[in-house]
C-alpha cells in the first residue's frame, strides 16, 4: 500500500477539524446539560426531594464532599506530620519536572521518558 504523506496530512487535518466540529457541538451540548440540572437541583431543593422519576429514568440527589485548601503551607505540614500521604494525588507535575530535567537535574525516584507526538498547526 502506497503512502503519500501529502495525502495523509489532508486527511489528518480533514479529522482535526471534524474533531472541532464536534467538540463545539458538545461544549454546546454540555452547556445546555449543564443548564438543565442547575434548573432541575434548584426545583427538586425547592420541593425537598432527592430522587424523581418518569419514564425515561431516575435523576437523584447526590451529595458530594471536595477538598478545597485555603492553606497549603498548613495543609502539607498536616501531611507530613501525620504520614498522610495518600491525601496526595501521586502525580508529579509535567511542567515542573520538564523544567528540572531540562536544566539537567536528576529527581531521585524518577526517570524522564521520552516520546514523540504528531503536532499540527494550521496555515
Amino acid at each position: 500500500m502506497d503512502r503519500d504523506l501529502g495525502d495523509i496530512s489532508a486527511r489528518l487535518f480533514e479529522l482535526k477539524n471534524k474533531k472541532t466540529q464536534l467538540n463545539n457541538e458538545l461544549s454546546v451540548l454540555n452547556a445546555e446539560i449543564k443548564e438543565t440540572e442547575i434548573i432541575v437541583l434548584a426545583l427538586m431543593q425547592e420541593q425537598d426531594l432527592l430522587k424523581v422519576s418518569n419514564s425515561s429514568g431516575t435523576i437523584y440527589l447526590s451529595r458530594q464532599v471536595v477538598p478545597k485548601v485555603i492553606n497549603w503551607d498548613e495543609f502539607y505540614k498536616y501531611i507530613r506530620d501525620n504520614n498522610y500521604f495518600h491525601m496526595l494525588e501521586r502525580r508529579p507535575s509535567r511542567g515542573a519536572f520538564k523544567e528540572s530535567y531540562e536544566l539537567g537535574e536528576q529527581i531521585p525516584g524518577v526517570d524522564p521518558v521520552l516520546f514523540d507526538e504528531v503536532r499540527t498547526r494550521k496555515t
